[in-house]
């Protein structure tokens, strides 16, 4: 089943009286068991493991595997000199958090397919949204919004090619999944008539942030144009913002006026 996944990074954990959240990086060798291992240590502890992600280290042979947990305050020394033991670990970092919101100490940056990635949340976006509506007035924002929309599609597609290859129409999956992975939708489909290309998209970011799609909306023209080899144009013809189940899109090729 489908859930929403908090971020990593910072989140927030109810800590029971007597216990403290311990953020926990273990450099271990990437081996069949070494979680297992780890978390077998923890437990003979009575940790609690709230909060974890495995992840590649830039050391042949070993894998970072860092997590928050809760544990008793006086078990901590004993548990991490337990954990160190451990042929497994190669090596251990771990941070005691006091603070209600608890932020990463662990990681000085975010990586996605190779490149650094950020993220906003939807309520900074809405300050932005205004912002340039303000400066460059409401259909102004709009035009910006759609025009960089079109660039960052044609160079997501560029992109994209290069990760999976030129799969032609089909890379339009591979879009909707990285935009429901990068959390812009819960989900998407799309079909095909004629030249012309329906899009539908669940909970779309924008549209919660602006009551109306023209960033995405030039992005999947941005990208269909990368993917035909001719200009296409995109209309939201159905809105989330506006009541309808879902944003719906009709991405089609630009009449040239000769």
């Amino acid at each position: 089943m489908t859930h929403s996944l908090p971020l990593f990074t910072i989140t927030s954990i109810h800590k029971p009286e007597g216990y403290v959240i311990l953020e926990l990086s273990l450099l271990l060798k990437d081996v069949p068991g070494a979680i297992y291992s780890a978390s077998n240590v923890i437990k003979s502890y009575n940790g609690d493991i709230k909060w974890g992600v495995t992840h590649e280290s830039d050391k042949p042979g070993l894998a970072w595997w860092c997590a928050f947990l809760l544990v008793k305050e006086d078990l901590v020394d004993v548990m991490i000199d337990s954990l160190r033991k451990l042929d497994v670990v190669s090596e251990l970092n771990y941070t005691i958090h006091k603070d209600k919101i608890i932020i990463t100490k662990h990681h000085d940056s975010i990586i996605c397919l190779g490149g650094r990635a950020i993220l906003f949340r939807t309520e900074w976006l809405k300050h932005i949204h205004a912002a340039v509506g303000k400066t460059w007035g409401k259909e102004g924002a709009k035009a910006l919004a759609y025009v960089v929309g079109v660039d960052i599609g044609k160079a997501a597609h560029e992109s994209h090619v290069g990760f999976v290859g030129d799969l032609k129409e089909e890379l339009l999956n591979f879009l909707l999944d990285m935009m429901k992975g990068c959390g812009w939708i819960s989900g998407g489909s799309w079909e095909k008539d004629g030249d012309k290309y329906i899009i539908r998209l669940n909970d779309l970011f924008e549209c919660e942030v602006a009551g109306e799609s023209h960033l995405v909306r030039g992005e999947l023209a941005g990208y269909v144009t990368a993917i035909r080899g001719r200009d296409y144009k995109a209309t939201e013809v159905k809105c989330r913002a506006r009541g309808d189940e879902h944003c719906e899109f009709i991405v089609e090729p630009v009449e040239r006026v000769l």
